[in-house]
């Protein structure tokens, strides 16, 4: 025999499973806040004292090369997931493979596109950037 569920009540379930979730959420994201904001007041001082101001001053640019190349990732996959999830929403599991296949090999093909760029970039970073004498090496690591 079918069971039948009346949708009135599953919302009221699915909002009440989502209300008693809430402060714990809020209380979780609050500390990975309160948790990054004292690392970092911690970490900056620590970076300055080891490194030294110019050298540190690398850190900071060497992120946001990272951040960047992390964005158009990002915003790659998230347009995907967009198509991969109506597709498996309608069951379509053949077209929402093909997406996923799609967005794999893509991500591939620019990986392979800008892993020689990347080299390129870690073997000549003396031109492209500033860099303290003696700290090359280094530089070409953190890169």
């Amino acid at each position: 025999m079918e069971q039948v569920v009346d949708i009135r009540q599953s919302d009221f379930l699915t909002k009440r499973n989502l209300r008693k979730q809430f402060l714990p959420n809020l209380i979780a994201n609050g500390g990975v806040f309160v948790l990054n904001v004292l690392l970092g007041i911690w970490y900056t001082p620590y970076l300055i004292r080891y490194l030294g101001v110019a050298a540190y001053g690398l850190v900071p640019l060497a992120n946001s090369v990272t951040s960047y190349l992390g964005l158009i990732t990002l915003s790659l996959n998230d347009a995907a997931g967009r198509f991969l999830t109506i597709d498996l929403e309608k069951g379509d599991n053949v077209s929402a493979n093909r997406t996923f296949n799609t967005v794999l090999m893509g991500n591939l093909g620019l990986m392979v596109l800008a892993l020689p760029l990347a080299i390129l970039l870690v073997l000549n970073v003396q031109r492209w950037f500033n860099i303290p004498a003696g700290q090359e090496t280094y530089v070409q690591w953190l890169f």
